[in-house]
């Protein structure tokens, strides 16, 4: 397949297939996901987040493969939050008739990338048209153990608070590109 067409061009049968072929798994079912039983002991937990272009990406700002690692890390970062593992993603997208089917895959690309680090796979989702690309990752995880999950209203006065990457870095590069832009 020409990856310069665009989505319009090619339909949505062939930008599945680009998307399987991006990010491959034996899970991924005809019209949903066909997951594995829990462990015993377990609880799946789930978390969707929406990106919308314009709002939190910019095409000239960030690759498709940015912007797919982008998706992802949020909604694994909600699923690990409260304690859990993360183990699958779907992913929805919304876009023009004109977005070229290489930034599809790209963003494919760039959540298998970072689903294999977590032995996680992208399992499934939707394609349709829309006037503006939204970006729609579900992220399912396991709670293991009799412990309950980690909630906000759950901390405790002595308890420590731990923060993972870099604090600050992703405020600090957006106020960058938005002064002087990508080069």
């Amino acid at each position: 397949m020409h990856l310069t067409r665009t989505l319009a061009e090619a339909g949505e049968h062939e930008v599945i297939g680009e998307i399987i072929a991006a990010a491959p798994s034996a899970l991924n079912g005809d019209d949903a996901a066909v997951m594995y039983p829990a462990p015993p002991n377990s609880r799946t937990v789930a978390a969707t987040d929406m990106m919308i272009e314009g709002r939190h990406f910019r095409r000239e700002w960030s690759t498709a493969n940015e912007v797919g690692q982008k998706a992802i890390l949020r909604n694994f970062a909600d699923i690990e939050a409260m304690g859990a593992r993360p183990t699958a993603a779907l992913l929805a997208i919304a876009a023009p008739d004109d977005t070229p089917v290489s930034f599809v895959r790209g963003i494919a690309q760039g959540i298998a990338e970072r689903c294999a680090s977590y032995n996680a796979e992208l399992v499934g989702g939707d394609l349709t048209r829309a006037d503006e690309l939204i970006v729609n990752v579900m992220a399912i995880g396991s709670l293991g153990g009799s412990r309950p999950p980690l909630v906000l209203d759950g901390a405790r006065v002595g308890q420590k608070v731990v923060a993972h990457g870099k604090i600050g870095y992703s405020a600090a590069g957006l106020a960058l590109l938005q002064r002087f832009g990508r080069a």
